[in-house]
């Protein structure tokens, strides 16, 4: 018998995707996230459960406030509160180290089966709760996307950085000292001083939109890798491929991402509940309605420009 637990349970009257647009996915969303609730609800447990363990580090600096307070106001005990706030940071930094090894073994993977869950349910297929192991088995070649995904992000972000200082520094003498003195003294500001910031300020701002265009581009590259539908891609060529099929929808994918974050943190508010129940799952479905439109759009305009063999 099948159930949300066995793969490829198909949606009655599922049909071929419409064109991607803002309008079609927020109107189909609700209806495939329906179809496919009680898989994408214990999807949603996993990926919570999952990030748990990332919080480790914070929890141990809690203690470690307190500790410090505490200190303060009692001279009596402040040594063995010293020694115990030691402890509590060395152990911060152990469970820091974990929490990276998790994020990129665990973490990770388990957040990119979640994505190809919504991209079945996107399709009409009732994904298997089992689905969410798909980023082990793509494991390599997400690690590989993340990888190039930080160094496409760094060019940008190091340009906004070195040339906003580059400015700065030119109206200090190359003085880092002195550049951080004069920021913190408006007074002693020229004319100089003041075009450099606007000019820096303006550069960092293009520089923010780029990489926000950018992001919007390369965000489809996760779903394109976990794909079973399509080719298997290489880390590279799923980036390469998220840039192809979101050509002309960035300003659209924006409002999609704004609406759907919007309504995932409204429901987070609502004692979240409704957050397991409709928000993360409600989003996935719409990320996965999106690339699910996009990538059949772009395969159909291939088809059609194709000629006739």
């Amino acid at each position: 018998m099948e159930d949300a637990f066995s793969p490829h349970v198909k949606v009655a009257g599922s049909a071929p995707l419409p064109p991607y647009s803002f309008t079609n996915v927020w109107g189909l969303g609700w209806s495939r996230w329906w179809a496919s609730f009680l898989p994408l609800f214990l999807g949603t447990l996993i990926v919570v459960a999952v990030y748990v363990p990332l919080q480790l580090p914070n929890l141990v600096n809690i203690p470690t406030a307190i500790v410090g307070a505490k200190a303060s106001q009692s001279p009596e005990t402040a040594q063995n509160l010293k020694d115990a706030s030691v402890v509590a940071s060395g152990l911060a930094g152990i469970f820091g180290c974990f929490a990276v090894l998790w994020s990129i073994f665990v973490s990770l993977p388990i957040l990119a089966g979640f994505v190809w869950m919504g991209v079945q349910a996107a399709r009409g297929t009732v994904p298997s709760v089992g689905s969410i192991f798909q980023g082990f088995r793509r494991f390599p070649t997400v690690l590989g996307g993340v990888f190039f995904s930080v160094i496409i992000f760094a060019v940008p972000y190091l340009l906004a950085i070195g040339v906003a200082l580059a400015l700065l520094l030119s109206q200090s003498g190359w003085d880092t000292g002195q550049l951080n003195q004069l920021m913190n003294d408006h007074e002693s500001w020229d004319g100089g001083f003041v075009t450099a910031l606007i000019i820096a300020a303006v550069w960092v701002a293009v520089c923010v939109v780029v990489i926000y265009w950018i992001g919007l581009r390369l965000i489809m590259w996760l779903p394109v890798v976990v794909d079973d539908a399509g080719p298997r891609r290489g880390a590279w060529a799923s980036i390469n491929r998220s840039w192809q099929i979101t050509r002309g929808s960035a300003l659209s994918l924006f409002g999609l991402l704004l609406t759907a974050g919007l309504m995932t943190m409204f429901t987070l508010v609502l004692c979240c509940a409704p957050y397991f129940l409709v928000g993360l799952p409600l989003y996935i479905t719409l990320y996965g309605l999106a690339y699910a439109m996009l990538s059949q759009q772009e395969a159909d305009g291939n088809a059609a420009a194709s000629p006739l063999q």
